[in-house]
């Protein structure tokens, strides 16, 4: 099942990979500047949710005296690495995306 944070990752990697391209790839670009594509390597991070449930509780729910209901974040941080390379379908960045953060996830 697909996310909105997936595809915002995989916007995010074919935005930032069409950037570079097109910084780097050009004619007048030296053997070393193309080779810069090759050779980097870049990360983000993406805040994950770390609850048990992903239900909305009700705030009455919440505030009722002995309510198991618990206040505040669980929240974790997620080292992201971002794939900086050329695809004709830009659906493969989404793909990839997912792929990567079901391993993530599946690690924590």
């Amino acid at each position: 099942e697909m996310k909105v944070n997936d595809v915002l990752l995989g916007m995010t990697q074919a935005g930032l990979s069409r950037y570079l391209s097109k910084k780097y790839e050009n004619e007048d670009s030296t053997v070393e500047k193309k080779q810069f594509l090759e050779k980097i390597r870049l990360r983000g991070t993406v805040a994950v949710n770390l609850r048990p449930d992903t239900k909305i509780e009700d705030l009455a729910d919440m505030m009722a005296k002995g309510s198991k209901c618990r206040w505040g974040n669980f929240m974790g941080v997620v080292l992201f690495p971002l794939w900086i390379k050329s695809e004709d379908d830009p659906l493969e960045y989404v793909r990839r995306a997912k792929a990567t953060m079901d391993m993530k996830k599946v690690s924590m």
